[in-house]
């Protein structure tokens, strides 16, 4: 996962840095990274498609491990495809699995706000 910072008044990027080796962390033949937001205290959740729905990357990304996203929620089945902050603390989870009559989407009330970002409130 790499980030670049943005220059304000510029239509460039800044130079990439490299934020959490994935790869390093789930293997050659591990689970893909399919979508990623923010909580609003930073915290990335990735979503992912095996293995676990979602993980959550805590600040400081030094490379240790992600946390297990709701651990204890059968519900969320892999492959987690997208996920997206709605209104207020809706996060929502689209599952499409390969059969489309077994497609769903999870609203879950967190206990945080997303990161803001252009279109959300």
């Amino acid at each position: 996962i790499w980030r670049s910072r943005i220059i304000p008044g510029d239509t460039l990027l800044g130079d990439t840095e490299l934020v959490y080796d994935w790869g390093a962390v789930a293997g050659e033949y591990g689970a893909t990274i399919n979508d990623m937001t923010f909580t609003a205290a930073g915290d990335m959740l990735l979503a992912v498609s095996a293995d676990v729905a979602i993980y959550r990357l805590a600040l400081p990304y030094t490379g240790g491990l992600p946390e297990q996203f709701y651990p204890y929620v059968s519900e969320l089945e892999t492959p987690a495809s997208t996920i997206v902050w709605g209104q207020s603390e809706y996060l929502y989870i689209s599952h499409r699995p390969t059969a489309p009559d077994d497609r769903t989407i999870k609203r879950i009330t967190m206990t945080e706000d997303g990161a803001p970002y252009l279109g959300r409130k």
